[in-house]
C-alpha cells in the first residue's frame, strides 16, 4: 500500500480534494449573514509566576494572539467580544475582566444569546492547554497549581455553545484553539486532516494511506447524518492532542522570531492576506487551516527540530465557512 510519509505533500492533496468538494459549500462572495466572534486571550494568570523559560508560568502573546485576530475579523464586519483578553502583568484593558472559567461561561452564554438565525459564531481561545488521564482540556486563568477546577473540557465547551446558541437559531460555529494539546477538541471521527496527533516531521507517524485518507471522507459523511441535523463546529487546533504549541521568544532574546504571536496564530493572520487558494476574495476555514498548516510545518517544523515539531488540526465535515474576506 502506497505511503506518504511527508506531511506537507499529503496537505497538498487534501488541498486540491477540499477545493473540488468542500469549498463549492461555502458562502456566497457577499456576506450577509450576522458574523459574531469572542476572544479569550490569557497570557496573565492570576496565581502563576510571570514568564519565564520554565513551564508552568503566564505567556507572553496570548493577549497579543487574540488582539490581532479580533482586530482583523472586525474590520472585514464581525461584531468582536475582547472583554476577556487578559495582557501579561495584569494591565487589563477598560471593561475588561479576568478570563476565569465561570466568566468565560458566562461570556458565551450572553454574548450569543441574540445571534441572528443562520449567523456565524466563533470562539478563540489562546492560553494554556493541558492534558489529565487522557482528557484535553484549556486552562482558565483561575487556575492554580494542584486544581482542577479551572480547567474547560470539550465536552464542557460544547454544552455552552449548545445551550448558548440553538441549533434552530444557526449550526454555524467556528471554535478555533492555540494552546497545547488542543488536539483534544478535534473529533478523530470528523477529523479532516487525517494528521497524527502527535506529529513528528519526517517520521513514520505521519504516514497515511490514499485510502484511508479517502475513506475518512465517508465517515465525515455518516456522522454528519448520524447527528440528526446538530453538527458539530468546525474546530481548528494549533496542535495535536499529544503536542505542545508554541509562542515566539522574548522581543530582547537573541532567538526572536519577529512574530510577537504565537506561531499558529501567527500563520492563521498570514492566512488572511496569503490563504485564498481558488481567488474569490474569500478565506474560508480550510483554505485558513492548509496555509497555516504548510507554513508551520515549512517555517517551524523544518528549522526548530523534531523535538519542537507540532501540527495544526482541523475536524468539522464536509462543510466549510468564511473565516475572512479580502
Amino acid at each position: 500500500m502506497l505511503k506518504l510519509k511527508n506531511a506537507a505533500f499529503y496537505l497538498f492533496i487534501l488541498e486540491l480534494l477540499i477545493a473540488g468538494v468542500l469549498l463549492s459549500c461555502a458562502q456566497p462572495s457577499e456576506i450577509i449573514v450576522e458574523r459574531k466572534a469572542i476572544f479569550i486571550g490569557i497570557s496573565d494568570y492570576l496565581y502563576l509566576p510571570d514568564p519565564g523559560p520554565a513551564s508552568g508560568r503566564d505567556l507572553r502573546y496570548p493577549d497579543d494572539d487574540a488582539k490581532d485576530l479580533a482586530n482583523l475579523l472586525e474590520s472585514q464586519g464581525w461584531e468582536v467580544n475582547r472583554k476577556l483578553i487578559n495582557p501579561e502583568y495584569g494591565d487589563l484593558a477598560p471593561g475588561a475582566v479576568p478570563a476565569r472559567k465561570a466568566t468565560i461561561r458566562a461570556e458565551i452564554m450572553s454574548w450569543f444569546q441574540d445571534l441572528e438565525k443562520n449567523g456565524i459564531a466563533m470562539i478563540y481561545f489562546s492560553g494554556h492547554g493541558t492534558e489529565e488521564s487522557g482528557i484535553t482540556y484549556l486552562v482558565a486563568a483561575d487556575y492554580s497549581a494542584g486544581s482542577t477546577s479551572a480547567f474547560i473540557s470539550a465536552t464542557e465547551l460544547s454544552t455552552w455553545i449548545i445551550e448558548s446558541i440553538p441549533a434552530n437559531v444557526t449550526q454555524n460555529v467556528i471554535v478555533i484553539a492555540d494552546s497545547c494539546y488542543s488536539g483534544g477538541f478535534v473529533s478523530a471521527r470528523e477529523s479532516s486532516d487525517v494528521i497524527s496527533q502527535s506529529y513528528t516531521p519526517y517520521g513514520t507517524n505521519s504516514s497515511v494511506s490514499t485510502l484511508a485518507a479517502l475513506g475518512q471522507f465517508g465517515d465525515l459523511l455518516a456522522a454528519n447524518a448520524a447527528e440528526k441535523g446538530v453538527l458539530a463546529p468546525i474546530v481548528i487546533s494549533a496542535a495535536g492532542s499529544a503536542e505542545l504549541s508554541y509562542e515566539d521568544y522574548s522581543s530582547d532574546s537573541q532567538y526572536y522570531l519577529g512574530y510577537a504571536n504565537g506561531v499558529f496564530t501567527e500563520f492563521l493572520l498570514e492566512a488572511a492576506v496569503n490563504g485564498d487558494a481558488n481567488g474569490d476574495n474569500l478565506i474560508t476555514c480550510t483554505e485558513a487551516y492548509t496555509y497555516a498548516a504548510k507554513a508551520i510545518d515549512d517555517k517551524w517544523n523544518r528549522t526548530s527540530g523534531s523535538s519542537t515539531a507540532f501540527y495544526p488540526h482541523i475536524s468539522g465535515g464536509l462543510r466549510d465557512l468564511v473565516l475572512f474576506t479580502k
